[in-house]
């Protein structure tokens, strides 16, 4: 296939991979749970009781278990085809995603391939259920454990003010026995196992020993410093909890060494569900003891728990979630799929240096300047070009652009704009997007000569538009100038036609 004869697919493809969502089948009964109903499944003419196989996914046209490019190439010929259409057939209609009647770029294609381009199904195997703490499950105390059990609910409290002994504190003898529960609705659906723990504060309490109303063993660090010993089984639950039905009952009971006067916060989370899938790491509810002090009654957010406890005080979070497990709640976490307890934001955007690609917010990203040796941290510091200025903030100017003739005289004082490497590409254009102007081929200088080739091989490539836009269209956090061809400020489908239409496979000179 000739390369302008596939350039609307590579334009295709760069638009499945760069617009982010998840695909939508509908909510009707999908009984292989392959992200069709079995109505839409029926439309198109797949098996609706298998996910993977011949004639199974809808999204697997050349049924390879697997979404490439052949896939959409069964579209070729066919977009624009209306169900009224003398050329609509069955194997038209196997395309018609949606069921709208209408073969569509956007709502067929770009619709459901986008979140799944070059992935795999499923192995005809339903994934296991997935579950999170729902904000109606709560946690609570029960200082009275005599006559409970597993599935028996005690008179639970948010808070338990314990008195202790000045002399007993920190001593390793137990000072209070307490039973943690938890009540409400939903509870995980069945058959499900999972790991679960239960996050204390070290400084305050010391668990002496505890009782195996379900299994703990196992030691891990947790978002309040430490994780009690703990893994929960499914097999090894209370009845409520291994069946799905709604219910409440004991965590664990604990007979606590008080450390020290103040209060101890309690949560519990989940971490995963099967040993095939995993939950995001979702704290549950909060619970607390009082040692020697009342317990407390500020609740800023009014979620539910108290300040002192709350991994998001000042934001209404009442699941206390934290995808990243760093001790800061998804809801004010400014990096929430990445851990980062310090919440380190070196240029005070809303995202935290750990998740932001350009830390010093000057538009050009940490990686392209580090490589071109300028300092990412720097707002100042931008990577060189030849303009007569300091633009890396290093106290030299134009330094590296003295070739041809190497004279001590920068090339740009001697070469005629405004495309000095005459690569169609202005100077201006290229200094915005950080590629060198006096080169139009990385083989000339070994540097990143030439703006659509960003793969830095001499050749335009599929790749080069993966590597810059794959996750970055309308992504502010991902902004990156080296692919902004019009100069916009965003990464838009605009600079894929503007760099790449007519020129995949392409070399340069």
């Amino acid at each position: 296939m000739k390369a302008h004869g596939i350039l609307g697919l590579i334009l295709l493809v760069a638009v499945l991979a760069l617009i982010g969502g998840a695909p939508q089948a509908g909510a009707a009964w999908d009984t292989d749970n392959d992200g069709f109903s079995d109505d839409i499944e029926a439309y198109l003419g797949t098996d609706p009781n298998s996910g993977c196989g011949l004639n199974a996914w809808p999204l697997d046209m050349d049924d390879s278990t697997r979404l490439d490019l052949i896939d959409m190439l069964y579209y070729k010929g066919n977009i624009g085809l209306l169900y009224a259409d003398p050329g609509w057939s069955p194997a038209v209609q196997r395309l018609d995603l949606n069921g709208d009647g209408a073969i569509s770029v956007v709502s067929d294609v770009v619709q459901f391939y986008r979140a799944m381009f070059m992935q795999s199904c499923n192995g005809g195997t339903p994934p296991p259920p997935t579950w999170e703490v729902g904000t109606t499950v709560t946690m609570g105390i029960d200082p009275v454990t005599t006559g409970n059990d597993a599935d028996t609910l005690g008179d639970v409290e948010a808070c338990v003010r314990v008195n202790v002994l000045g002399g007993d504190l920190g001593d390793g003898n137990a000072d209070y026995t307490i039973d943690v529960y938890v009540t409400g609705d939903p509870l995980p659906p069945a058959p499900m196992g999972y790991d679960a723990w239960l996050i204390y504060d070290p400084g305050r309490v010391d668990p002496v020993t505890w009782d195996d109303l379900i299994k703990l063993p196992g030691v891990g660090a947790g978002s309040f410093t430490q994780k009690m010993p703990s893994r929960l089984n499914a097999a090894a639950a209370y009845t409520n909890w291994q069946t799905g039905i709604a219910g409440e009952g004991t965590i664990v009971r604990i007979d606590l060494d008080a450390i020290s006067a103040g209060p101890a916060c309690f949560a519990w989370g989940f971490t995963k569900a099967y040993a095939s899938q995993k939950l995001h790491p979702t704290v549950g509810r909060v619970a607390m003891i009082a040692i020697n002090e009342d317990c407390p009654t500020q609740d800023s957010d009014g979620d539910g728990v108290f300040d002192i406890c709350d991994n998001c005080p000042d934001d209404y979070n009442p699941s206390q979630r934290d995808f990243d497990g760093d001790g800061w709640a998804d809801a004010c976490d400014n990096c929430p799929d990445d851990s980062n307890s310090g919440q380190e934001n070196c240029d005070g955007d809303d995202w935290g240096d750990v998740c932001d690609d350009d830390d010093d917010n000057d538009g050009y990203s940490d990686d392209d300047e580090t490589g071109k040796g300028s300092d990412p941290l720097d707002l100042d510091s931008t990577p060189e070009h030849c303009d007569g200025v300091d633009n890396d903030d290093d106290g030299e100017t134009d330094e590296g652009y003295d070739r041809n003739p190497a004279n001590g005289t920068p090339d740009c004082q001697e070469i005629a704009g405004p495309d000095m490497d005459g690569d169609t590409y202005t100077d201006i254009e290229e200094q915005y997007m950080t590629t060198d102007e006096l080169a139009d081929c990385v083989t000339d200088y070994g540097t990143d000569a030439w703006p659509p080739d960003i793969g830095m091989d001499g050749q335009i490539q599929v790749g080069d538009i993966i590597k810059g836009f794959y996750g970055k269209i309308l992504v502010p956090e991902k902004y990156d100038r080296r692919a902004d061809f019009n100069a916009s400020g965003q990464l838009l489908i605009g600079d894929v036609i503007r760099g790449y239409l007519g020129k995949i496979f392409d070399t340069c000179n």
